[in-house]
């Protein structure tokens, strides 16, 4: 976790708060492609010589869950 006090952090938080609306959208999905490939390293690294495909129907499982757990 980030300090408030952390000086990187404070101007990460300024930087985002500047960042105009749109930008921001058009971000949204990068981040959740990026946020994929780390859950697929974890999904790696949990289960070491998984297929690629097996390690996709885990993150689609993983999806799934949190989809349900929101509503």
């Amino acid at each position: 976790m980030h300090s408030i006090d952390d000086p990187y952090w404070k101007e990460e938080v300024l930087r985002a708060r500047q960042t105009p609306g749109e930008t921001k959208m058009l971000a949204g999905p990068d981040l959740f492609d990026y946020a994929c490939e780390v859950a697929m390293a974890g999904i790696r690294w949990q289960n070491p010589g998984i297929s690629a495909e097996s390690a996709r129907e885990i993150l689609r499982e993983r999806l799934r869950i949190s989809k349900k757990l929101e509503s």
